[in-house]
């Protein structure tokens, strides 16, 4: 219940929400029963270890590559975001430009790709992500 209303109060604050738009910020709404998420945490070697909502398989092309697969397509092209993991990360350290980037997205699948900090080096890294659409 808390990752739906999580999603609510996101595309309420991007004005889009996608039953109807709030009179009451203080007000929660049911998402409708076609509304998907799917949300993950994968390693930089490809590995899934951790999945929620729909199911999706991850591909690891390459070097710091990767396609992750939807095991049911969105009707519309869903909303992604990727954030890389930064190794250790709860010793205060990261690097802004050490980073996951989305290369392509359709209904089926999204591509992304992890850096080292290099402008052009892709280096495999952890990551998490979230789809969320139709």
């Amino acid at each position: 219940m808390f990752q739906i209303l999580a999603v609510v109060a996101l595309f309420s604050f991007v004005g889009c929400n996608p039953v109807e738009q709030l009179p009451d910020a203080n007000k929660t709404q049911e998402m409708p029963s076609y509304f998907k998420m799917c949300a993950g945490y994968i390693n930089g070697d490809g590995r899934i270890l951790s999945k929620q909502g729909y199911g999706f398989t991850v591909h690891r092309e390459k070097v710091g590559v990767y396609t992750v697969t939807f095991a049911s397509p969105f009707k519309q092209l869903p909303g992604v975001t990727v954030t890389e993991v930064f190794p250790q990360s709860f010793n205060g350290n990261g690097w802004t430009i050490d980073n996951a980037v989305i290369t392509d997205i359709s209904q089926y699948k999204f591509r992304y790709i992890t850096g080292s900090g290099s402008y052009t080096t892709t280096t495999d890294r952890a990551a998490s992500f979230v789809a969320v659409g139709y």
